[in-house]
């Protein structure tokens, strides 16, 4: 897969923020790549790209403005008063400009799309607020800077669509997911969004679709429902990536925080999950769902608590059939001393976990507990059990979106500029660390900031 960086942007898209007024996102095909430039498994997440960059509106456009109403032609000095009426005039291979206001006449609550190469975008970055965006069946939508909230059901829905790009929105206080993917939906990027509050899966992707979901900021405000946050239930050739994923409010009863269903061809990588609420029950890091298939689950950073029935690995939500998942150069941390067992599967029947170099750390003195019997550590043979001397992580404000001063709580304007700052609040590791230079495998080609990795790459998701 060819990765093309604009040149003399090199500074913001290490960090992934800011807006040019041009699309200088790293370039391909679309596909999972495997790291050597190659297209094709074992998958590996492309470097972080400047998704908060927007390409100017060209060719033709409708625009939309609460001002606006539906009888007008939808040009930029007429505008229609709703995206529905827009998408009704919008031919193929158009753009849908929607002005700043909040659009709580849609019929039906929400927005459906259902045409070729419709670009549908905020003028102002988060300004239109809209309360639900579908695709059924589309191909090729691209939906960019909105704030999706209030739907009575998912926030932003796929259904059996092509080549959909969901980047830099915030998706929040949704009755059931906050992106929900379904339906052998293909080619759809899932990029740089910040979703927070949903009763359902945070982010739900279902019945074998292919989805790349990268670099967005993930948590709650509020208590959650009793699903996992994010919930890959039915995924194929995949990759979930860059993500930061914390402050999880939720019981989940089973699953655990990532739960696994029916998967094939996936790669977890250089994610930070947590830290969470003390004050949820979140069933283990990794959890099942009726779960089958392959995937690899490394260079990730796991941070505690996961006060649930296990720490590391849960298998309440059981196997359907026959599994490999490859747990492999991740941080588990634990920021007290925790007595939960790290799974609650055995080693003689571990549930398709395989534990592989991972460092393991349950603050004092050393590893978590495992029986005789349990999957943990000591089944891990070339771990590593040490203080990773992860950063302090000091209390953090849940960055809410506040509209009224177009910021996010703590300070930051972007979705980018968020997640950079979260990374540095929540996932640096030391040059002095222990986990430096300690993988045994060939790493993903970048960390979650997108800085390259070294041949002998730090464990867990952050390169020093």
């Amino acid at each position: 897969m060819t990765r093309v960086l604009v040149a003399g942007v090199a500074a913001l898209l290490a960090l992934g923020c800011g807006r040019l007024g041009f699309d200088a996102r790293a370039s391909g095909d679309g596909s999972p790549g495997d790291g050597d430039g190659s297209d094709g498994p074992p998958l590996d997440a492309a470097p972080p790209g400047a998704a908060c960059m927007h390409a100017p509106v060209t060719g033709p456009a409708i625009y939309v403005s609460p001002s606006g109403t539906d009888s007008n032609a939808g040009t930029s000095a007429s505008p229609v008063a709703t995206v529905t009426r827009a998408h009704a005039l919008a031919a193929n291979n158009s753009t849908i400009v929607v002005r700043a206001g909040t659009y709580a006449n849609e019929p039906g609550n929400e927005i459906s799309i259902d045409k070729t190469n419709i670009r549908l975008i905020s003028e102002q970055p988060y300004a239109a607020r809209v309360p639900r965006i579908s695709c059924d069946a589309c191909n090729g939508l691209t939906v960019e800077q909105f704030e999706i909230t209030g739907s009575s059901v998912s926030c932003m829905q796929v259904s059996f669509g092509l080549n959909v790009t969901i980047r830099d929105n915030i998706i929040h206080g949704c009755a059931q997911a906050g992106v929900r993917i379904a339906g052998d939906v293909t080619g759809t990027l899932v990029e740089s969004n910040v979703i927070y509050d949903s009763v359902n899966a945070l982010v739900h992707v279902n019945q074998n679709s292919n989805v790349n979901v990268r670099d967005n900021v993930i948590f709650e405000s509020t208590p959650g429902g009793t699903f996992p946050m994010i919930w890959l239930e039915g995924i194929v050739s995949s990759t979930f990536s860059g993500n930061v994923v914390f402050n999880g409010r939720r019981d989940t009863m089973q699953y655990g925080n990532v739960a696994l269903g029916d998967v094939s061809n996936v790669v977890i990588e250089n994610n930070l999950f947590g830290p969470h609420q003390a004050a949820a029950t979140i069933d283990g890091a990794i959890g099942l769902d009726d779960s089958s298939g392959t995937a690899s689950i490394r260079f990730n950073t796991f941070r505690g608590p996961f006060n649930g029935v296990a720490f590391g690995t849960s298998r309440k939500g059981g196997l359907m059939g026959g599994a490999t998942f490859t747990i492999t150069h991740n941080i588990f941390v634990s920021p007290t001393n925790t007595t939960q067992l790290f799974s609650d599967s055995t080693s003689a029947s571990p549930d398709g976990f395989v534990l592989d170099r991972n460092l393991y750390w349950n603050p004092p003195s050393g590893a978590f507990v495992e029986t005789a019997s349990s999957l943990g550590p000591g089944d891990d043979t070339r771990a590593l059990v040490m203080d990773p001397a992860v950063v302090a992580a000091g209390a953090q404000t849940p960055p809410v979106w506040m509209p009224g001063s177009q910021m996010f709580a703590g300070g930051s304007t972007n979705a980018c500029d968020l997640r950079t700052r979260l990374i540095t609040a929540l996932a640096v590791v030391p040059s002095s660390s222990p986990a430096v230079g300690r993988s045994l495998a060939p790493p993903p080609a970048f960390d979650i900031r997108g800085n390259a990795r070294p041949a002998a790459a730090t464990l867990g998701a952050f390169e020093p």
